[in-house]
């Protein structure tokens, strides 16, 4: 599971709006979890194909957080679903 910190310190890595200190906090994720770096560089060769489509980088960025979260509560919603269906099923037992 990514951070929501980390995702948020990227989008402004990428975005060129990221403070000193808070280059020094991405970097520490970097170093903690090699699955980081592997997102990070994702959205690096990411970011370079979607500037070559949309010169406004406000655009990218709406679009990448569209995105991001599309795939968060497509997640979240199958995880209601699965519980609210065990809650179900554990009243239905007891009731029986």
């Amino acid at each position: 599971m990514t951070d929501d910190r980390f995702i948020e310190l990227l989008t402004k890595k990428l975005y060129g709006d990221i403070e000193n200190k808070e280059i020094e906090e991405f970097d520490n994720y970097l170093a903690i979890n090699e699955n980081y770096n592997d997102l990070h560089q994702l959205f690096i060769e990411y970011w370079a194909q979607r500037l070559e489509e949309y010169p406004n980088t406000d655009a990218i960025l709406q679009r990448m957080r569209e995105q991001m979260n599309t795939t968060h509560n497509t997640v979240s919603k199958k995880k209601e679903k699965r519980f609210s269906s065990s809650i179900f099923k554990i009243f239905k037992s007891i009731a029986a």
